[in-house]
Order: C-alpha cells, then sequence, then structure tokens
C-alpha cells in the first residue's frame, strides 16, 4: 500500500511538471528538445560502456534517428509510458537535416509496479524505415521491429542487429518490475514544427524528407550525430 502511494505521488508530481513544460512558449519548448536531445546524442556517444562502439558505427550508417530524451513510464497493474523528441534523417549530401517534433506514447499490461525515466534512441537504418515513421501514426512492436540494446551497467543486449530496419537503444534510471516497454506508438507534433520553423504549413515530410526548412538553433545537434 505505501509503494502505491509513493508512486501516486510521482505520477501527481510528473503531471505538475508536465503542466508547466506545456505552459511554457511553443518555441521555448521545440528549443528545449532540442538541447536535451542533443545531450542524450552526445552521452550514448561516449560512454564507456559496451553497447557505445555498437551505437557509434550503426549512428555511422544511419539513414534517420528518432531521439526521446525523457520517455515517463509509470505503472501499478497497467503501464504506459510517454514523452516528446525530435527526428531527423540524412539529406542527399549525407548530412543530417533539421529535426521534426514527435511524441511517443504506448502501454503495457502485466504486473507491474514501479517507475522509471528513460532515455530512449531508435536508428533507422534504410530510407524505408524512415518513410514508415512518417507515416503517423507507426506503431512500433518493439519485441517484432527493432533490436534492442541497452546502455547501462549491464553492457549491450542487443543482438543479430545485421539487416535490421531499426536498432533502439536505451539508458534507463529507477525501478520497473514487469514489462518496461510493449509497443508504442509515434506522432508528429504539428504545433512544435510549426513553431519552430515559423512557418504554419510545415508538415514532418517537408522538414524530414524533402529538408525545406533550416534552423540554425539545431546545428549542435546535427553536428553532434555526425561520427567520425
Amino acid at each position: 500500500m505505501r509503494n502505491i502511494i509513493r508512486l501516486a505521488t510521482l505520477f501527481l508530481v510528473v503531471l505538475g511538471l508536465s503542466a508547466c513544460a506545456a505552459g511554457a512558449p511553443r518555441d521555448i519548448q521545440a528549443q528545449a528538445l532540442v538541447a536535451q536531445s542533443t545531450a542524450t546524442v552526445e552521452l550514448f556517444k561516449s560512454r564507456q560502456k559496451d553497447s557505445t562502439q555498437l551505437f557509434n558505427a550503426a549512428l555511422r550508417d544511419a539513414r534517420g534517428i528518432m531521439i526521446f530524451p525523457d520517455i515517463f513510464e509509470l505503472a501499478v497493474g497497467v503501464g504506459g509510458q510517454g514523452g516528446s523528441g525530435v527526428m531527423l534523417s540524412r539529406q542527399a549530401s549525407g548530412a543530417w537535416g533539421y529535426p521534426a517534433f514527435y511524441r511517443l506514447s504506448g502501454g503495457s499490461l502485466g504486473v507491474q509496479l514501479g517507475a522509471q525515466s528513460t532515455e530512449l534512441i531508435f536508428l533507422l537504418m534504410t530510407d524505408e524505415a524512415v518513410r514508415k515513421v512518417i507515416s503517423s501514426p507507426s506503431q512500433f512492436s518493439i519485441g517484432a521491429q527493432a533490436t534492442f540494446g541497452e546502455i547501462g551497467g549491464g553492457g549491450s543486449s542487443a543482438t543479430n542487429i545485421k539487416g535490421a530496419d531499426i536498432i533502439g537503444f536505451t539508458k534507463g534510471s529507477g525501478i520497473f518490475l514487469g514489462a518496461a516497454l510493449g509497443s508504442a506508438y509515434v506522432n508528429a507534433l504539428p504545433a512544435l514544427n510549426q513553431s519552430y520553423y515559423r512557418n504554419a504549413a510545415v508538415t514532418p515530410e517537408a522538414i524530414i524528407i524533402d529538408h525545406q526548412v533550416s534552423n540554425p538553433d539545431a546545428d549542435r545537434l546535427r553536428q553532434a550525430l555526425t561520427v567520425q
């Protein structure tokens, strides 16, 4: 009973923080997500873990990337997770383009009790995978569609990445009993996209496929994605 009360309190705190963030101007929200995503990429590239070399090698070949710097999961019997992030793809020159904003959400059922904050990165290894994500809403079934690796104390758990369309990496913290990730849905965030590029007509396809817009605020993120 005490655990449930503590988790309920934590949930209310998270809701309060989310409400504060949601109250900020959309351009500030977008800039914050880009900055957080940059920090996540830099962390994943530099950690002294077995999976870091795997991450860097896959990033070098990736055609696209989805970065979710703060996916919060909470479960008491029925689990759920969600958070916002960005998606980028490579231009014809091989350089990284500019970010579109997405929301990841989903849920899982089972015997669960706990809370966890997780940083997630999905590397999209083919142009087809990039286009599939843009067809919103798209569904990721982590177990079936993505090879999944963990950047954490246990090193890499990724297996069989050769030929995978999507490779997922995570760095998690907290306590979570039961299935942490079941299925996940990604949906574009039009308001953030329009605010970030000051363009009321901009679409994810215009940003990610056609590379029609730019914002120098994202240049540090684009540079962080470059692997020498």
